[in-house]
């Protein structure tokens, strides 16, 4: 038996996923390796905190819904 939604999922188109990978299992600024963000049509790679804040400050972020994965 195979299980399917009854109507076909309407996905967000502000909502953004935010993965960092760290030197260490410590999840902390000092440990950040690098970071993405995406979403359907956006693609955003960072290598510091700094370039993630101005990122971030896009106005495209203004109303968004950001999952934090780490």
């Amino acid at each position: 038996m195979i299980f399917a939604p009854k109507k076909p999922r309407k996905f967000n188109k502000n909502f953004f996923v935010l993965d960092v990978e760290t030197y260490t299992l410590n999840a902390t600024p000092s440990n950040l390796f690098f970071g993405c963000i995406y979403a359907e049509n956006y693609r955003f790679k960072f290598d510091s905190i700094l370039e993630f804040l101005n990122e971030l400050s896009n106005p495209i972020f203004a109303n968004a819904t950001v999952y934090a994965h780490n």
